[in-house]
């Protein structure tokens, strides 16, 4: 119970006293018959006074005015109906500052063979008995709920301990004005007193409403909710000795109920992880750093009005921070600061104190990184998985039943402490923003830390935590500086008065403002702990300030990844693991890191070398070592190049800078879509393989099979390894292997997260602090020049359904046109020349329009004859030499024209060969046929005979493009593949190489 909440009420219609009690801050719960002449009146007017202890001014008469019921009820009929809602509507009205939330009990219901219990319960009213001088006193109404009474009526009877119990007067009841006064089993309000039994009994029982009674009646729950109170019963149980346990766990008594064993098990759980993150931080050796904080006067605070605080008056230190927590009446904060000034320290500061000196009402603090939170998962879940990965023992449902994690955040018996608002992606802050304001009840305590200017920029986009005071960390004064410093050095120890005294005479000097960054100024004592050190040089005037801070950042790391307690990497992993992140940031010129990043130096060649070794082994089998290792080059040196402009454009991930995604989500997404493009490439390749060697080769169908699933699934996995995520793995293995990075980076990021040497920020982590980057890289900072997303501009975006799979479908492609390149370069040798020899020499000229502005090229040579009406012309070649293979077609077109209606008969013919005959009209074009079978030409002469067929007195030009023959360049692979191309059935012919 809070006596700040204990009300007077008066209803001057029927000139009725009595006592309320403030469940919300405008709304006040009493007892029926106290206001019922109100209720005729046309306005419903009544008047409440706050309680006002001795030495403080007597509090003025508000106004009020009857909110629930909406009709009057019938009391004598239904005595459970004897309650009221009453809502404060005078303007000056102020709810007191330091009440606390009203939480809400229901008695137990009777089990069979339950025996008498008697809880322990409380009221505080104003009875006429305690009238002093016209003016009515409290009186602490004590005694035990018999909870096997009033069983048929549902009512609470009260025996009140005989020394509480005031005489009678006046023929009235000695309770008259307790009337209305809210019973309390412990913390949860139960009862409303409404009568007591003198008629019956002497004047020590009492008759009270129950709440559980009055939460099932319509609109009585919604109007106190809409009130702000999240009015949630919670059970009363009883042991042994008639002791009561409300809520959750009362300080120092054991727990009772599964609900109670699991806030039990919760806390200690969140005290081990705290105690744990004090000892590797070294938050107390020897003692915490005092930052100071206030009221922010940024334009980010909630109106006066819902605080129930002047929110700029508030001011203290971060261990302050916790009894703030429970002075403030909403119990909720925001704790604002700039980069290193210690909101982290406060936050893990608040959950130690909170878990290890715990006060009756206190809820279980949980720190959880809000960084991790995505829109996927709604925000209540992840809250309750959160409650469930600090305390894993709460999946035994024997001993906390079910679903104990979502059972206690509905009781608002945990306090989630969210670390890290501006740590969210911009885009998603605001979102976040309105679901912590939304889930988180009236009443639950919260408290969320983010730098100063990322949580301004959330309320100038319309969206704040309207319950939630701000208050934003300042840096560290010189006097708390030397406090910290001389409570860290041996008694006796001299050596750093110069560096107090010149912060005591100066306050802008260099060891003063160096040691108002909390970071610092631990990195100072830890340095400088040995006697042999000489801390007196941080007072030196011929040292700046960034000097200064590049000398106690050399201590940084080896501060953060202690031996004692042991760290999970220990300083000299981690520093390599960081340099090596450090220098990747310098490399592409970024601030952030992000796992697509990660590249070794032999990512590339080893992605050539996949790609190359596909196409090569496969021109290797088919037309020997030559051709293959001449493919394998160009396949490799074009999936090579991709790789490498891909990876220096930071193009390997399409990720937009708003992008929700964090680095685990990813991973996951990139892995999957690797492997679809890879799946995807397989199929396609192996299904063109085996088709072309099926239908061109005129391979065997087992044949064709067999290398078209080879050749697929290489070509797959090449694919897979060029893309965002195979890459990233690669390179992973690679300085795993050379001692460069652990098996697994990102547990590694995520401990150097949480120890505060990187910030997370969507995808992407940052070094906290930009001198440790340059430390670790080598270099001196640089400004970055471009950003970790890459360069995906308007352009690029159109193609967005091709931007994920961009970096594997470029490396294919290029790999692909080294192949078509040498496929290209290798046809070309099979086309054979002719040599004229006898017959009607043609006319030859060449045709140099296929590649203009090109000097050197050769051109298309162009043989024609001239063909009057009726005439013939024959003409023989030798051709050159085939380099021992066959030939299937004669090349280039044949074309006639000049003579209209005119039409000439072709017939090719190979000395020993059955002729090849068609016919070519008048502005018409022919493509050369191929030949019935493959023949060897062995120097034979080649004919072509042209003969006119028409009866047009006019001449005909016949002209052949690109004369000669073409060799059979597949023979090779036939060959090779034991294909008989020319024999019938040859695709059954062979079936192995």
């Amino acid at each position: 119970m809070d006596v700040q909440r204990v009300m007077e009420i008066w209803d001057p219609a029927g000139e009725t006293a009595g006592t309320g009690y403030l469940v919300a801050d405008h709304l006040v719960l009493t007892a029926y018959h106290n206001i019922e002449h109100a209720g005729s009146t046309a306005a419903r007017a009544v008047e409440v006074r706050r309680l006002a202890p001795h030495g403080e001014q007597q509090a003025a008469w508000a106004a009020a005015e009857v909110l629930w019921p909406t009709q009057p009820p019938d009391i004598e009929r239904d005595p459970h109906s004897d309650a009221a809602l009453l809502l404060i509507t005078d303007s000056g009205w102020q709810p007191p500052v330091s009440a606390s939330p009203v939480r809400w009990g229901r008695l137990p219901a009777p089990s069979p063979g339950a025996v008498a219990d008697r809880i322990a319960c409380v009221a505080v009213g104003f009875p006429q008995a305690e009238e002093r001088d016209g003016t009515r006193d409290t009186k602490h109404i004590g005694g035990r709920i018999e909870t096997l009474s009033g069983l048929k009526s549902g009512l609470i009877t009260a025996h009140i301990d005989e020394v509480a119990t005031p005489s009678a007067a006046g023929g009235r009841s000695s309770w008259s004005g307790a009337s209305g006064a809210a019973l309390f089993c412990g913390n949860l309000l139960t009862g409303v007193l409404t009568t007591d039994r003198t008629g019956n009994y002497p004047g020590n029982q009492l008759v009270a409403v129950p709440l559980a009674t009055l939460v099932g009646r319509p609109g009585f729950s919604t109007t106190v909710r809409a009130a702000g109170n999240p009015l949630s019963l919670e059970d009363i149980t009883t042991r042994a000795g008639g002791s009561t346990v409300h809520g959750l766990v009362t300080v120092g008594e054991p727990a009772a109920t599964s609900l109670e064993r699991a806030a039990v098990q919760l806390r200690e759980d969140v005290l081990s992880r705290a105690r744990h993150a004090v000892a590797r931080l070294g938050l107390q050796r020897p003692s915490l750093i005092e930052i100071s904080w206030k009221g922010s006067s940024r334009p980010v605070q909630p109106s006066q009005e819902v605080l129930g605080v002047v929110p700029e008056d508030l001011h203290g230190t971060v261990t302050r921070i916790p009894e703030t927590c429970r002075r403030l009446p909403r119990h909720q904060l925001v704790v604002l600061g700039g980069p290193g000034t210690g909101k982290s320290v406060a936050a893990i500061h608040l959950v130690q104190d909170l878990t290890e000196n715990p006060q009756p009402g206190d809820p279980v603090p949980v720190l959880m990184p809000l960084s991790s939170w995505r829109p996927a998962i709604p925000l209540r879940e992840w809250i309750v998985r959160q409650i469930r990965q600090n305390s894993p023992g709460l999946t035994d449902r024997r001993r906390f039943g079910p679903d104990p994690a979502a059972r206690l955040f509905a009781a608002s018996a945990v306090m989630p402490v969210l670390d890290g608002l501006d740590e969210l992606p911009e885009l998603l802050r605001v979102r976040a923003a309105e679901a912590i304001d939304r889930v988180i009840p009236n009443g639950c305590w919260l408290m969320v830390t983010s730098r100063a200017t990322e949580y301004e920029q959330v309320c100038s986009a319309g969206s704040h935590l309207t319950r939630a005071a701000v208050v934003e960390l300042e840096t560290v004064g010189a006097k708390a500086a030397i406090t910290y410093l001389r409570q860290s050095k041996v008694s006796g120890d001299d050596r750093w008065n110069p560096v107090f005294d010149a912060m005591r005479g100066e306050p802008e000097s260099t060891p003063a403002r160096t040691m108002a960054s909390p970071l610092m100024l631990y990195l100072a004592q830890k340095t400088y702990r040995a006697r042999l050190t000489q801390p007196g040089e941080l007072a030196s005037t011929t040292r700046s300030r960034e000097e200064i801070e590049d000398t106690l950042l050399s201590r940084y790391l080896p501060a953060v990844y202690t031996d004692d307690p042991p760290s999970r990497y220990g300083e000299n992993r981690a520093r390599r693991y960081l340099a090596l992140l450090a220098r990747q940031m310098r490399r592409d010129g970024t601030a952030d890191f992000a796992w697509w990043q990660l590249n070794a130096g032999l990512t590339g060649p080893l992605v050539g070398l996949a790609f190359g070794f596909v196409w090569g082994w496969f021109m290797e089998v088919l037309f020997g070592p030559v051709l293959g290792v001449l493919t394998g080059l160009f396949a490799g040196l074009g999936g090579w190049a991709a790789h490498g402009l891909v990876r220096a454009e930071l193009k390997q991930v399409y990720v937009p800078q708003r992008a929700v995604h964090g680095p685990k989500a990813l991973i996951r997404r990139y892995r999957l879509i690797g492997c679809a493009t890879a799946l995807g490439v397989t199929v396609a390749t192996g299904a063109g393989v085996a088709l072309w060697l099926s239908e061109v080769v005129q391979a065997g169908a087992p044949i064709a099979r067999y290398y078209g699933a080879i050749v697929g699934v290489a070509f797959g996995a090449a694919t897979l390894l060029g893309s965002a995520w195979g890459s990233y793995q690669a390179s992973r293995l690679w300085f795993w292997s050379t001692g460069r990075l652990p098996r697994r980076p990102l547990p590694f990021l995520e401990d150097a997260h949480a120890l505060g040497v990187l910030r997370q920020i969507g995808a992407v982590y940052q070094f906290r602090n930009e001198r440790l980057l340059s430390q670790l890289a080598g270099s001196a900072a640089e400004k970055p020049s471009r950003s970790v997303y890459g360069d995906w501009n308007d352009k690029w975006r159109r193609w967005r359904p091709l931007l994920p799979p961009f970096a594997s479908l470029a490396q294919v492609g290029s790999a692909l046109v080294g192949l078509a390149l040498m496929s290209m370069a290798y046809y070309s040798s099979t086309l054979i020349g002719l040599n004229y020899h006898s017959g009607d020499e043609p006319a030859v000229r060449v045709d140099g329009s296929v590649c203009p502005g090109v000097p050197a090229c050769p051109g298309v040579p162009i043989m024609s004859w001239k063909l009057p009406q009726g005439a013939t012309r024959r003409t023989l070649w030798l051709p050159d030499s085939l380099n021992d293979r066959s030939f299937r077609k004669w090349s280039g077109t044949i074309e006639a024209g000049g003579c209209g209606g005119g039409v000439v008969e072709v017939r090719l013919a190979l000395a020993g060969e059955a002729p090849v005959a068609f016919t070519v009209k008048d502005s018409a074009q022919a493509l050369m046929p191929e030949l019935p079978r493959p023949v060897r030409p062995r120097r034979r002469p080649v004919s072509l005979t042209l003969r006119r067929v028409d009866d047009r007195p006019c001449s005909l030009l016949v002209e052949w493009t690109g004369p000669g023959l073409v060799d059979d360049g597949l023979e090779p692979a036939r060959r090779r593949l034991g294909v008989d191309a020319g024999a019938p059935g040859s695709r059954e012919a062979g079936n192995g190489r």
